[in-house]
């Protein structure tokens, strides 16, 4: 390895290292994939068929905030779903989510819109069983990447 890479493996692990700390066991999942940072922010949770930021998530998202406030990065937002539904519905609900968190990323964090990408994957990608009720709630998610280039 050379010593520019080194010195880039460093940086991306200090900036994992700094996200990790800023939530609790509650709120969020942080895991490092390759260079970039993976906020899994399963305490931010939709109410089914809706894409609104409800008002008790604001704390989360304010921590969201502070967490990816790295100028030389960009940001993916994804969007989840359970799976009760139409799968073509729970895609564009899933973009929506994306979508909302994303415009409170921009307006409220000031973050400049050109840096964030959003995705919708409606149901394909469950964390948990969509068999019980706390199970599809943990699947009404959103996560976020932190891109290192």
């Amino acid at each position: 390895m050379t010593e520019n890479e080194q010195q880039r493996e460093q940086a991306d692990r200090q900036k994992f290292e700094k996200v990790q700390v800023i939530f609790n066991a509650a709120e969020a999942n942080v895991y490092r994939q390759r260079q970039n940072v993976l906020i899994s922010a399963h305490g931010f949770q939709f109410p089914s068929g809706q894409s609104e930021i409800q008002t008790d998530n604001f704390p989360l998202m304010n921590k969201i905030n502070h967490a990816i406030k790295f100028p030389d990065s960009r940001i993916e937002v994804a969007g989840h779903t359970d799976a009760a539904g139409a799968e073509n519905i729970n895609l564009k609900l899933s973009e929506a989510r994306a979508a909302k968190v994303s415009k409170f990323l921009a307006e409220v964090g000031e973050i400049a819109p050109k840096r964030i990408m959003t995705r919708g994957y409606g149901e394909t990608r469950p964390v948990a069983s969509n068999e019980t009720r706390e199970g599809r709630a943990e699947n009404r998610r959103v996560e976020i990447m932190i891109i290192n280039e």
